[in-house]
C-alpha cells in the first residue's frame, strides 16, 4: 500500500551528492517533495564478514551478525532478499562473495546493504571506492548498519 512522505533535502557547500542532484536543486537552498513510496521499492542484502586474520579482537560471530541484522530488518520492515556471508579479511580487494554481492546489486536484484558496521563492507580503498561508486550511480540508495 503506498503512502505520501514529505521529504526535506538542505543542501550546503559542503554537501557531496551526486551530479543529478546537484543540476536540478540550486546551491543552498531547501527542496520540499512530496514522494510515494512503498515498503517493497528497495530491496536488501544482509552482509556479515568476520576476517580469519585476528580472531580474538572482533567481538561478534558471523552468526551474531545474521541475528542482528535480521532483527533490524524485520523491525523496519525492510524486504532481504538475500544473504552474503565471508569468511575473509577485507584489507585487500578481490572477495569473492563481496564482488558477486555487487554484481548482483549492478543487476538491479537489491537497491540497499545492511551490515553489522561499515567497516564490514570495505576496509581498502578499492572496495570502498566501488561503495561509493555504486551510490553515486544509484545502484545502491541505502545503507544501512546496526
Amino acid at each position: 500500500m503506498p503512502f505520501s512522505v514529505l521529504i526535506l533535502f538542505k543542501f550546503s557547500p559542503n554537501f557531496c551528492a551526486s551530479s543529478f542532484i546537484i543540476h536540478i536543486i540550486a546551491y543552498r537552498c531547501t527542496l520540499r517533495h512530496r514522494l510515494w513510496y512503498t515498503a517493497t521499492m528497495s530491496r536488501y542484502f544482509l552482509y556479515a564478514r568476520k576476517s580469519t586474520d585476528v580472531e580474538d579482537k572482533q567481538v561478534l560471530s558471523i552468526e551474531g551478525q545474521l541475528d542482528e541484522l535480521r532483527s533490524l530488518a524485520k523491525s523496519e520492515g525492510l524486504e532481504v532478499v538475500a544473504e552474503f556471508v565471508e569468511k575473509r579479511t577485507a584489507k585487500m580487494p578481490g572477495r569473492p562473495v563481496f564482488n558477486e554481492m555487487l554484481n548482483r546489486i549492478q543487476q538491479g536484484e537489491a537497491q540497499g546493504i545492511i551490515c553489522w558496521k561499515l567497516d564490514r563492507l570495505a576496509r581498502n580503498p578499492v572496495d570502498g571506492g566501488k561503495i561509493i561508486h555504486f551510490v553515486d550511480r544509484g545502484l545502491i540508495k541505502s545503507l544501512k548498519k546496526y
